[in-house]
């Protein structure tokens, strides 16, 4: 008895159920399997856009991109985290203006922030090279921006974050 009950399941389960099938005819269109997500990688300067390459099809390059913009933007934000715990730990500094400059490198980063995304958002289009697609000038923005200010605050901060208490500012 169990055996014919388990049969009839997977034979079940095998054919979708159709909700009504003479109002919704099967026009037998099926939807193509989409290939896997690529495994993002950030940028370096011989791959500036990550494992993102334009021979993809057009979805999964559209998706690359953005999921690389993303994960820029989050290395850019361990950046300032780490910037932020190299001042924390200068005892040279009073606390007051520790906690000062914690602060004000999370409201630079915000308005920052807010300055990319209406520059790529508005200007994305406008730059010399840029692709005619929008989604994809604007994520190409939001990747070299994201590498740039990463890579400013690094060197802004870098000699204050390694430097011996004599030789602080």
């Amino acid at each position: 008895m169990l055996f014919v009950a388990a049969a009839a399941w997977n034979a079940q389960a095998q054919t979708p159920r159709r909700i009504d099938p003479d109002r919704f005819p099967d026009y037998g269109i099926r939807a193509e399997p989409q290939p896997a997500a690529p495994r993002i990688e950030l940028p370096t300067d011989a791959r500036p856009l990550g494992v993102c390459t334009r021979d993809m099809n057009p979805a999964m390059w559209t998706r690359c991109l953005r999921e690389t913009a993303s994960a820029t933007d989050d290395a850019l934000a361990s950046t300032v985290e780490s910037i932020k715990s190299s001042f924390e730990q200068r005892s040279e500094v009073a606390p007051v203006l520790r906690s000062a400059w914690g602060r004000g490198l999370d409201e630079a980063l915000t308005r920052w922030r807010a300055l990319r995304d209406f520059e790529c958002g508005q200007l994305a289009l406008a730059e010399p090279s840029a692709p005619r697609d929008l989604l994809e000038a604007r994520s190409l923005c939001l990747i070299s921006r994201n590498r740039a200010r990463a890579a400013e605050l690094v060197r802004r901060y870098e000699g204050i974050a390694n430097a011996a208490p004599d030789a602080a500012p």
